[in-house]
């Protein structure tokens, strides 16, 4: 990295070891055993903002391509669940990979009556419960690295696979189930139209739950 760039040539934003942001030039070879931002993230000129998104990114581990991890998720600490919006200028191989997750908005309507181990939740005849899961993947870095590495061969074969395991207690019978979600990178996709995450996660909240099947 050279921090000795002048402005108009530095790409990427960074926190140093002291929590400064910092922005340099990467050079030709560079070690991507890190996550940064190039400079279009659009909250480069507002250092305070900025160091919230820093918070956020520097919880990406290489955990994000394990098969299963599992971490207790907060939203008042802000824990990482999924990726964000802005993530789309983030740099760095441990800024790809996979997310699998439910989405619980009510959690009266998963919970048992009761606080003890026989605690039970009766379900009436002919309904259902409906936990919506999101998967979302990221194998290529902003600046077009796939997987994060430099000089990866577009060729090479590149899968993420996520998985949750679920255990359910159905009329004092235990009921196990997987759910596998796998992705593949191809060096030529089809594009869509473009739908950010938030709109994915908001749709969903506000639907009428009494029209779905």
């Amino acid at each position: 990295m050279d921090s000795l760039a002048p402005e108009l040539e530095r790409n990427i934003v960074y926190l140093d070891v002291d929590n400064n942001i910092v922005s340099c030039k990467l050079k030709n070879t560079y070690n991507t055993n890190f996550v940064a931002f190039t400079t279009e993230h659009p909250l480069y000129t507002n250092p305070t903002l900025l160091e919230s998104e820093f918070d956020r990114l520097k919880l990406y581990t290489s955990t994000i391509k394990n098969l299963q991890f599992q971490a207790e998720y907060d939203s008042v600490t802000n824990n990482l669940l999924g990726f964000d919006d802005n993530d789309f200028y983030a740099v760095g191989q441990n800024t790809c990979g996979a997310f699998l997750y439910p989405i619980i908005t009510n959690k009266a309507s998963l919970s048992v009556i009761g606080d003890t181990a026989i605690a039970t939740m009766i379900i009436p005849k002919e309904s259902e419960i409906l936990i919506p899961f999101v998967y979302e993947f990221r194998m290529i870095d902003r600046l077009g690295n796939i997987n994060g590495l430099l000089n990866q061969d577009p060729n090479t074969l590149l899968e993420y696979n996520k998985k949750i395991g679920i255990d359910m207690m159905i009329n004092n019978e235990l009921f196990k189930f997987d759910i596998f979600v796998n992705s593949k990178f191809k060096s030529k996709v089809i594009t869509a139209d473009s739908i950010n995450i938030a709109s994915v996660i908001g749709k969903y909240n506000n639907e009428d739950t009494s029209t779905i099947q």
